[in-house]
């Protein structure tokens, strides 16, 4: 229970570090998405977007931000589906299971 709780939580962090990726969509002119593979960030505002996205969290901002939380959940569950099929795979090739075995 440990472990999947530590996966959930490293879920939730890369899914907060894809933020940062450069894959900012714009919209519109004053209308920009933020997060990776589904848009959960919101950023509005009429001058450019902050070359460090870290101060669009900043209070001055607060207003210009919307969060939405079921693209956020969905990123987060597919990205722990990812991390545990990685470490499912991970554990039969080091506990030397033969991919390629017949059942005789």
């Amino acid at each position: 229970m440990k472990n999947r709780r530590k996966l959930l939580y490293i879920s939730l962090f890369l899914v907060l570090l894809t933020i940062y990726m450069p894959l900012t969509k714009k919209p519109g002119a004053f209308y920009y998405e933020l997060g990776y593979p589904f848009h959960y960030i919101t950023y509005l505002s009429t001058s450019e977007i902050p070359q460090n996205k870290l101060l669009i969290f900043w209070p001055t901002n607060w207003l210009n931000l919307s969060i939405e939380v079921i693209p956020l959940f969905i990123n987060m569950l597919i990205i722990y589906w990812v991390l545990r099929m990685f470490i499912k795979l991970f554990r039969r090739i080091i506990d030397g299971t033969n991919f390629n075995a017949s059942s005789k």
